[in-house]
């Protein structure tokens, strides 16, 4: 074991210092002790939204680690890796800082915290369905070692202020209804001009349309999709400045108007609110390049904690060995290959 697992990683309800014995992080402040299971830190969340904290972990666990499904979750891999490629590469370049800390916030069992680790990052990955977190410890990367998978409500992430020099946030913000509180949590755990990273869907009129029809096709629990001009209004609220935006076509699995003037460096953000109207009339995914500018005056007070039960996991070793997995593998590396 590494002789300080725990890096960054603060107590969830007191960001206090944490100790770790007898198979768990204990905080001598508020008395609290996170159990470690199968290489997972288990944290927890606000205790006043249990039954919808409940009802989204057995939705998400359902829906992302059921290998009888699996073909459906190949399809969107081969889009979905090649964005996160993507990303990294540009935030590699952006920040330029060898070691520099980054968090797979609403990572799920996804590759980017190996993606991120391989860009030199020194990566945490933060999930609220232990299952989906699980699932995803077939990506091997040496940074990617005890303590750095953790289950929380990354509502509340357990991580010091000023901490961070890269938040990555890929497909969460639609899973959480009131979002302003979460911007404000990212603007809490990045630096000063750390960076902000939000690949994220938004309905278009069309959808709009089919809302208040009453037409939805979607009946996912938990989903609660926005118009992207109602997440930028919060992100600038909670001071962050947009420095690059584009779309991302999942269909034809490429950026659509990405400026190379567009950068941290650049004073100048071309055409953006003609690309947010585009994508509002046929879709598409936006991805938001974001520099925090400043602290915000206040922060929200930490809630008391319900401890998510680690017999919640129920995944085990087996499951990464399953000879299904090895697919994955291979899609991310063609969409490494460009292929």
């Amino acid at each position: 074991m590494d002789s300080d697992p725990l890096g960054l990683v603060k107590c969830q309800q007191c960001l206090g210092d944490l100790r770790y014995g007898d198979g768990a992080f204990a905080c001598d402040k508020c008395s609290l002790r996170y159990p470690v299971r199968q290489n997972l830190i288990f944290m927890g969340y606000d205790r006043k939204e249990q039954e919808h904290i409940n009802k989204i972990i057995l939705t998400e666990s359902a829906h992302q680690t059921n290998l009888d499904e699996i073909d459906k979750h190949y399809d969107f891999a081969q889009p979905s890796f090649k964005l996160s490629l993507i990303l990294a590469n540009m935030a590699k370049n952006d920040i330029e800082s060898d070691g520099a800390v980054a968090l797979d916030v609403g990572c799920a069992g996804g590759p980017t915290g190996k993606i991120l680790s391989e860009s030199g990052f020194n990566t945490y990955r933060c999930e609220l369905d232990p299952n989906s977190l699980f699932s995803g410890l077939h990506w091997k990367h040496k940074n990617l070692q005890f303590g750095k998978h953790i289950v929380c409500d990354t509502q509340w992430l357990p991580f010091p202020n000023e901490s961070a020099d890269l938040v990555f946030c890929k497909e969460l913000v639609h899973h959480i209804a009131d979002f302003a509180p979460f911007f404000r949590e990212v603007n809490r755990v990045l630096k000063n001009n750390g960076v902000f990273i939000l690949a994220e869907p938004s309905i278009n009129y069309r959808d709009r349309l089919a809302q208040i029809l009453g037409l939805s096709q979607d009946k996912h629990y938990g989903h609660h999709y926005q118009v992207n001009s109602a997440y930028l209004k919060s992100l600038k609220e909670s001071s962050f400045q947009l420095y690059r935006y584009f779309i991302y076509d999942y269909q034809l699995k490429r950026p659509l108007f990405l400026n190379a003037d567009e950068g941290p460096k650049k004073n100048r953000l071309p055409h953006s609110s003609l690309k947010m109207k585009f994508q509002r009339a046929f879709g598409g995914s936006n991805v938001f390049f974001l520099r925090k500018t400043a602290n915000l005056r206040q922060y929200p007070k930490r809630p008391q904690i319900e401890l998510i039960n680690s017999k919640c996991l129920l995944l085990t070793d087996d499951y990464l060995e399953d000879e299904r997995l090895k697919k994955f593998h291979q899609i991310l590396h063609q969409a490494a290959q460009g292929k």
